[in-house]
């Protein structure tokens, strides 16, 4: 209730005011009012005059020195509306009407009139939307009707215009127009924080991911950017039905004494994939408890002592200075067994074993490639420990370039570990040896073991390997490093065994130059078959890589690599990721002159006869991979000299075509006379190769002739018995 004075002018101060009969406007009936005092009454008014009436209790009139003051009771209506925020309708799909309501109600005395309520923009509709009434404490529902019409981000406001008590009512309005219904991802928390936790401890936290939208939520994969330390439950794909919620366990678990800050990406079908939450953690060094002596114990057997491969890299734990010779038995070295050692020179580097010296004798953190057809046996032997810095770790001084390097304890230590604690760059890599290397290198360092380790800070630089045992028993983990922001895999393969593995790399940071993101390939004087990017732009000894990066923001390049494998071995390349590039990407196989398409998915075979073959990995535009197509493309239809020849068994034929047509290859006997149809196919242009077999011939020169079209192209090959 609001109440005011009106006030009336007198000539006459304190005489009593008689009512005046019969006078119906701009009368006043009340008592005698003095001055200074009060009455109470009713005041009525008209569009002509007033009258009052003494019988209300809250009215009043008041004669003060000539005015009389009447107090007026002036009820009022009052707005209320239970939507104060943004009115958010998500997502809904094209023109597919959308429905959600907010309540207007009046608080006040008298009736409330919504005069309109407008909205900016005709998307939203409502109802009912003016001149209504509302009356005290009778609420109303207003309907509001969102039909998006693009597939655009709507806001509006909805403004309610109404006599009551102040002034126009505002809410926002918000919605999304989309082509179909789409899921909508939610998650719990954009935080994990693990606080301090020991190495090989462990803690546990939990975030919840949600489906608001109307469409099924497809988690396709959830990644830790720091697997090794993160561990998520689950892992695996998963689907939500709209409202529907999964618990995903985070478990942290720090290898290495430092501050973690990594971060999930979980990748969906809903809008702004991938999702990301931020993890916090660090690792603490434990308590531990270090051995004045150590018992070491090793036997070692090499497969095959006649393949190169059988080499081995070892090493020996503990503070000693014993020759290798003591435990390869009895026999003579280059005889019955050989070591080298690699002085990390760019050129002859290896030096083999010399009676006498010293250069070959275990010492803390050192190793040696080693093959014996006796085997490596070390009898259990007690042996110093090797002393540990005040920081608990024991320094490896090391070579410029590439060291033979190998764990001074009995206990295996992560690499991981030796990363942190010596600040090195994502790509410093140690490589262990068992036939071939492991990509893109080892996780673990166990002992016994001998390491290749790249050393670029020059001669005299140390690593130091922190006395952290690993949990357990350490294994090489598969080691699934990304690298950069894109990469393309590939795998020489054999009866689903990889051979080798490089990775053609594409990122913001790199460079032209060596930086961080390529990996050097370590020696492979000992490799029967591996795998090798080749730049020889990169410095002696750097220019055979298992990673190359490039600049991302590149549209056009070419990758050289070199594939190496046994002769009358059958092997193909395997591709994998290259369809998360929009560019081409096509293999290019110099010997052949023969382009593949990648993204088809399909193997591509490496003959049988090659050992050493060269290829290059091209990715582009469409014009770019049509330039390279016309510079490749043979220019003449021709047969090539077969390889080997003279030839006993079997003999390679290749041959080039440059129209295309139907293509036969004819063997004649010196007489002329025809002894076999080798080849009788229809060709597009390109190169080509055969395998011929001369077992079922007599031996002797023949001539091979080769017919496209209008051309003809003739070679002579002899066969030996």
């Amino acid at each position: 209730m609001k109440f005011d004075y009106l006030i009336i002018f007198f000539y006459l101060l304190s005489l009593p005011l008689i009512a005046q009969s019969n006078v119906p406007y701009n009368s006043i009936n009340c008592g005698a009012v003095n001055n200074g005092s009060n009455t109470n009454g009713t005041h009525l008014m008209s569009t002509t005059g007033e009258s009052f009436s003494s019988n209300g209790p809250q009215s009043g009139v008041r004669l003060i020195s000539g005015f009389l003051a009447l107090k007026v009771s002036l009820a009022e209506a009052k707005i209320t509306v239970s939507q104060t925020d943004t009115l958010n309708f998500d997502q809904v799909t094209l023109n597919t009407p959308s429905q959600k309501s907010f309540i207007i109600n009046n608080t006040g005395e008298i009736n409330l009139t919504v005069i309109s309520i407008i909205s900016s923009d005709t998307a939203f509709k409502v109802s009912p939307n003016s001149n209504f009434t509302v009356a005290p404490n009778s609420p109303q529902q207003i309907n509001v009707t969102f039909t998006p019409r693009q597939e655009i981000t709507y806001t509006a406001n909805l403004v309610i215009n109404h006599n009551g008590g102040g002034s126009a009512v505002t809410i926002p309005l918000k919605g999304y127009g989309t082509a179909v219904a789409q899921p909508v991802i939610n998650l719990s928390t954009a935080l994990l924080s693990f606080g301090a936790v020991k190495i090989n401890n462990s803690n546990l936290q939990t975030f919840t991911v949600r489906n608001d939208g109307q469409a099924p939520l497809i988690v396709s994969s959830l990644t830790a950017t720091s697997p090794g330390s993160f561990t998520l439950n689950p892992s695996t794909s998963f689907t939500l039905t709209t409202g529907q919620q999964k618990n995903i366990d985070v478990t942290f678990q720090p290898q290495t004494a430092v501050i973690f800050n990594d971060t999930i990406r979980l990748y969906h079908n809903a809008p702004g994939s991938p999702s990301i939450i931020l993890m916090q953690g660090t690792g603490e060094l434990p308590t531990i408890t270090y051995p004045d002596t150590i018992t070491v114990s090793k036997s070692i057997t090499f497969p095959d002592v006649t393949s190169s491969a059988s080499y081995r890299l070892v090493g020996l734990p503990g503070n000693n200075d014993l020759s290798i010779s003591q435990f390869v038995g009895s026999g003579d070295a280059g005889k019955e067994w050989n070591a080298y050692l690699d002085n990390g020179a760019n050129t002859n580097y290896f030096e083999s074993y010399s009676a006498g010296s010293t250069k070959f004798n275990f010492k803390p953190g050192n190793g040696f490639w080693l093959l014996s057809k006796n085997g490596f046996n070390v009898s259990s032997r007690n042996v110093t420990s090797v002393p540990l810095a005040t920081d608990n770790s024991y320094s490896i001084t090391l070579n410029a370039g590439w060291n033979i390097i190998s764990n001074p304890f009995d206990k295996a230590v992560l690499w991981s570990n030796i990363k942190a604690f010596n600040n090195l760059p994502a790509n410093a890599s140690i490589y262990s040896w068992a036939g071939s290397y492991p990509f893109p290198g080892a996780t673990v360092m166990q002992p016994y073991e001998g390491y290749y380790y790249r050393n670029d800070a020059g001669a005299g630089a140390i690593i130091k390997i922190p006395f952290i045992p690993a949990s357990g028993i350490a294994r090489e983990q598969d080691n699934n490093t990304s690298f950069g922001e894109k990469h393309i895999r590939i795998e020489l393969v054999r009866q689903g065994e990889i051979l080798g593995t490089v990775a053609a790399a594409f990122a913001q940071s790199a460079s032209l130059g060596m930086d961080d993101i390529d990996i050097i390939a370590p020696p492979g004087d000992f490799e029967v078959s591996g795998l090798r990017i080749i730049n020889n732009s990169f410095p002696e000894r750097s220019t055979q890589l298992f990673v190359e990066a490039r600049n991302i923001s590149e549209v056009n390049h070419e990758f050289a690599f070199t594939t190496r494998k046994m002769k009358n071995i059958e092997a193909s390349l395997r591709f994998t990721r290259a369809d998360e590039f929009q560019n081409e990407v096509y293999l290019y196989d110099t010997e052949m002159e023969m382009l593949y398409n990648v993204k088809e998915g399909a193997d591509v075979a490496v003959p049988a006869y090659s050992t050493v073959r060269q290829y290059r990995l091209i990715l582009g535009t469409s014009d770019f991979i049509q330039q390279k197509k016309s510079e490749i493309t043979p220019l003449q239809t021709r047969l090539m000299q077969n390889f080997p020849n003279p030839f006993t068994r079997t003999t390679v034929l290749r041959y080039s075509i440059a129209d295309e047509g139907r293509v036969t290859i004819k063997l004649f006997d010196i007489l002329g006379r025809e002894a076999g149809l080798l080849l009788d196919e229809y060709a597009k242009p390109g190169s080509y190769e055969i395998v011929f077999s001369g077992e079922k011939l007599a031996g002797g020169v023949y001539l091979c002739e080769l017919v496209s079209g209008k051309t003809r192209s003739m070679i002579k090959a002899t066969i030996i018995k």
